[in-house]
């Protein structure tokens, strides 16, 4: 007798012989890609514009839809291969409600481009405090509180800064210095947040993915979800 449950492929085979093919089927994917299976976490906001059902669904917050769902400041434009696609000459970010710490973690995959991914500061001039990751023409920068981690430029893939520590698809690239802070202002994507002169650094590229936890993710966590990320 076979069980109902059964998730495999049976084969008859001349004979009288049955084959059992339990890989017949692929396993099912089960929980979140911003949600690691080890340690302990806390998720403030994921979002996925790669493979949304339009704009408006790519600013929901999957982890807690209606509090800090994304907005725009100026639109983006987007769809669902690319996700958000930004260009800085139309001075585009989008709002997310979030004011971070100095434990915070961020992550996002991007593709191409220049310009801030994510960041918030208290200054224009000096720019000190900042929580950003930048890309340039030349590297992608990492700042926390004013110090940061550079590494050479690649064109994309998954950036993350988890507390202190900078990460390139997943693989640490060393500490990022400096002592901690907490942000009066809030985390906008595609730009930094410069309160006495507005917006700055505007994204010229596009953002599939980002997500945001007010705890420092160990490699652990940010290797597993960069996988995730990239298998979006």
């Amino acid at each position: 007798m076979i069980h109902y449950d059964f998730k495999g492929r049976l084969q008859y085979i001349p004979g009288g012989a049955l084959s059992v093919n339990m890989s017949a089927w692929p396993a099912a994917v089960s929980g979140n890609w911003w949600e690691p299976t080890t340690g302990t976490f806390t998720v403030v906001a994921a979002y996925q514009a790669i493979g949304a059902a339009s704009l408006a669904a790519s600013y929901v917050n999957l982890a807690n839809p209606g509090t800090y769902d994304a907005a725009p400041g100026t639109a983006p434009t987007w769809d669902s291969t690319n996700g958000w696609i930004f260009a800085a000459a139309s001075s585009q970010y989008l709002t997310t409600g979030i004011i971070p710490n100095s434990d915070y973690s961020v992550i996002v995959r991007f593709t191409s481009g220049s310009g801030y991914l994510i960041g918030t500061s208290s200054s224009r001039y000096g720019e000190t405090p900042v929580f950003t990751l930048r890309q340039t023409a030349a590297d992608r920068n990492w700042y926390n509180n004013g110090d940061r981690y550079e590494a050479s430029t690649w064109t994309s893939g998954v950036m993350c800064a988890a507390g202190k520590v900078a990460y390139k698809d997943g693989t640490s690239q060393g500490a990022i210095s400096g002592g901690s802070n907490t942000w009066s202002y809030q985390f906008v994507i595609g730009a930094q947040n410069l309160i006495d002169m507005g917006q700055d650094g505007y994204l010229t590229g596009n953002i599939q993915a980002l997500a945001i936890y007010s705890t420092t993710l160990d490699a652990t966590q940010v290797a597993e979800i960069t996988t995730n990320m990239a298998a979006l």
